[in-house]
């Protein structure tokens, strides 16, 4: 019996661009990546989901997606402001979609084998055309024209009676929506050659910046061998001979990018790696020569306050009035506060205006931990404390 080939959309561009990405080998470790970009744009199509065809979302769903999806409170503006970039540019071509459907699983088992996955994040069908929208948050998304062809094909089984298929990929971050759109007939043709692809026996390697994303990426002799060759390149120091053609001279920046981009990716990966295996041995680990890996521990302290809270604490050390804002950076707040007392008189102000903030209950504090390399004596643990940020709602306290 013929095994089943099991492929999701998004890994259709990595498939197209290097086929024997997709070969299974027993034994084989793969890694499949996790950041906070990721759970940062996890959290915006979440909230997206919830607001097309309906208002947009309240503080209070902001905290629930914040929680759900682990966002920091540093990093929780970022999520916010990359929403509304999202649900303006829904805004503008939402007329295209009269009865949108959200966040859609589709999957069509090809009966030759192959079982298509997809995760729709809106489409609507008008007329005879499937219409799709791809939400995209990452900084650098690529070229994902076969993950949005794969989309069409789910569309076109999912809706028979439909001939053409318009598909818009909205960039968040760049604030852009691009449109395609196809025939019936040629996502048919196009499946076919991705059906024969994936069934060939013999599977090209073609490495490249995409490697960094691949989950063969820890076995692939391929991968390992284009590392190298990034890495003799820039021990030669390119960057310090480019061509004074301007055409030239943008294909050497350019290949020099992808080459540093890569190791960067790889030297993430390693650390990861590190970290973990540090955490497994206790949080210590000597590595000779009086050097040690530690974890060690980060406090941060963040302050979630309205304008009126701030005044009342600043008010205790003689500072009249702090500015309306919706906004301010702790060093921000710690210089308006300095700058209202006498001199000798600023660190206990401010420790006094925090003082005040937690008896408040505006303060919050997160523990995280990071890889350390330290010389000599460790100490069984080590804290560092900081207020490293604020965030400020528009409401009053009583």
């Amino acid at each position: 019996m013929t095994e089943v080939l099991k492929e999701r959309c998004s890994s259709l561009p990595l498939i197209e661009t290097c086929p024997a990405s997709t070969v299974i080998v027993p034994g084989e470790v793969r890694v499949e990546s996790s950041n906070r970009q990721a759970d940062v744009g996890s959290a915006v199509h979440w909230l997206l989901q919830g607001s097309v065809g309906r208002r947009a979302p309240n503080d209070a769903l902001f905290d629930e997606a914040a929680t759900k999806f682990g966002i920091s409170t540093e990093h929780r503006d970022e999520m916010a402001w990359m929403f509304w970039w999202g649900w303006t540019a829904w805004k503008k071509i939402s007329q295209y979609f009269p009865s949108p459907k959200t966040e859609t699983e589709l999957t069509f088992q090809d009966p030759r084998g192959i079982d298509l996955t997809g995760h729709l994040d809106v489409h609507d069908l008008v007329d005879t055309d499937v219409r799709i929208v791809d939400w995209k948050s990452g900084r650098i998304d690529g070229d994902h024209e076969s993950q949005l062809r794969g989309y069409g094909v789910l569309g076109l089984v999912h809706y028979p009676q439909a001939r053409t298929v318009s598909a818009a990929t909205v960039r968040i971050r760049d604030r852009v929506a691009e449109w395609r759109k196809w025939r019936r007939e040629e996502l048919e043709a196009w499946w076919n050659s991705v059906v024969r692809l994936l069934q060939s026996e013999s599977k090209s390697y073609n490495p490249g910046p995409h490697c960094a994303f691949c989950p063969r990426g820890a076995a692939c002799e391929a991968k390992t061998a284009l590392i190298r060759q990034a890495c003799e390149a820039l021990v030669g120091e390119p960057y310090l001979e480019l061509s004074g053609d301007p055409t030239q001279r943008g294909r050497q920046l350019g290949a020099i990018y992808d080459q540093v981009s890569l190791l960067e990716k790889i030297s993430k990966q390693a650390r990861a790696v590190i970290k973990s295996a540090v955490l497994e041995a206790g949080g210590c680990v000597p590595i000779g020569a009086g050097r040690q890996l530690v974890i060690s521990e980060f406090t941060t302290t963040e302050i979630v306050a309205t304008t009126k809270s701030l005044n009342s604490v600043a008010n205790l050390v003689g500072v009249d009035h702090l500015p309306e804002v919706v906004s301010i950076s702790n060093p921000e707040l710690k210089r308006l506060v300095m700058a209202g007392v006498g001199k000798g008189q600023k660190k206990a102000a401010w420790e006094l205006v925090l003082a005040g903030l937690r008896e408040l209950g505006v303060v919050r504090q997160h523990t995280t931990n990071r890889l350390e390399m330290k010389r000599g004596a460790i100490e069984e643990q080590v804290d560092h404390s900081t207020v490293n940020s604020l965030e400020l709602s528009g409401g009053e306290t009583k």
